[in-house]
């Protein structure tokens, strides 16, 4: 299930989070992940991480869950303004 995910610059968003995935058809679980999506009107907007460890999955939910909620798009970036910025073109 989804849960509600709140970015100060993308507003509410969702949450899934799938820490031991079902084995597939050939018996291999797929790895742990967490999917993290908005709606702003004009964008759509996901991030997804993936963790190879399944023991460490936990341990690391927090700080994907910090990045996740520094996501913003170009255009709400002021002119000139500075920090680390990293750009994505349109997918």
């Amino acid at each position: 299930d989804t849960e509600e995910f709140r970015n100060p610059y993308l507003g509410a968003g969702e949450k899934l989070v799938v820490p031991l995935p079902q084995p597939g058809p050939s018996g291999q679980a797929a790895p742990p992940f967490a999917t993290y999506t908005w709606d702003t009107g004009t964008h759509l907007i996901t991030l997804q991480a993936v963790c190879g460890d399944r023991e460490r999955f936990g341990t690391v939910i927090s700080a994907v869950d910090e990045i996740a909620r520094t996501l913003r798009t170009a255009d709400d970036l002021a002119i000139g303004e500075a920090g680390p910025v990293l750009r994505l073109p349109p997918a």
